[in-house]
């Protein structure tokens, strides 16, 4: 999952190629299949990390991330805090979205 994560900022830095990004992705996509009965939150993270290295080669796995993050983080909380704590996942990363989109003015 690490590896996909890195591979996905490495490419966006132009420092990788995608056909790497794109293995990594795979691989983090493996290991979700390979956790999904021990942990669902572990599982989602790691197709979070996948579909971030993803968008290496398709761009619109970038909204799979997202998604993928907020539920992970959801799957962890408390049943009572669940819903305020992906709306909180959510909230962060729209925020840092327009941070990033700002920088390219």
């Amino acid at each position: 999952m690490q590896e996909a994560i890195l591979a996905a900022r490495a490419w966006s830095r132009g420092e990788l190629p995608m056909s790497s990004a794109r293995k990594a992705a795979s691989a983090a996509h493996t290991a979700a299949r390979d956790v999904i009965a021990a942990s669902s939150a572990a599982s989602r993270a790691a197709r979070a990390a996948g579909h971030a290295a993803a968008t290496a080669h398709v761009a619109s796995h970038a909204v799979h991330a997202a998604s993928y993050a907020a539920t992970a983080i959801r799957d962890l909380a408390d049943k009572a805090q669940a819903k305020l704590i992906a709306d909180q996942e959510r909230e962060w990363q729209y925020m840092r979205l327009v941070e990033l989109l700002e920088q390219l003015r």
